[in-house]
């Protein structure tokens, strides 16, 4: 069994790892919409929610991850009226064939963010033929 802690993109002022990699299993922690200086992009939630899957992208990057990998996310938002936003920008990340996803509504999150997402990732298997049920 192998097992990665990854650091690449961590927030000096908070203590974690932006993800962890167990074989093929990479668990993804919050990411938010940050820059490099740890500064939010924007106040705007479509800018958040773009910088935070870039930064989540960059995380699974470091394994040899994509986001056609991602199997299950969790959005953290901190206003319900951001929704429709968010799904828009999401629906331009992924495209096709989406993620298991629940969405929570909090009272706030680190530094004034509008929005957060963490997930799960088996690496490789966004390479897989995609069969559907219902």
């Amino acid at each position: 069994m192998s097992k990665y802690v990854i650091t690449r993109g961590k927030l000096p002022a908070f203590r974690y790892s932006p993800g962890v990699a167990v074989d093929d299993l990479v668990f993804l922690a919050g990411h938010l919409g940050f820059d490099d200086k740890g500064q939010l992009v924007s106040d705007d939630v479509a800018d958040q929610v773009r910088q935070a899957f870039r930064n989540l992208t960059n995380t699974l990057d470091a394994v040899g991850a994509q986001l056609s990998d991602v199997v299950r996310l969790s959005f953290w938002i901190t206003s319900y009226d951001d929704m429709k936003v968010i799904d828009s920008v999401y629906e331009e990340i992924f495209p096709g064939d989406l993620p298991a996803r629940t969405s929570l509504l909090v009272d706030a999150l680190p530094l004034g963010a509008r929005f957060e997402v963490d997930g799960i990732a088996v690496r490789g298997s966004g390479q897989q033929d995609v069969q559907r049920v219902s």
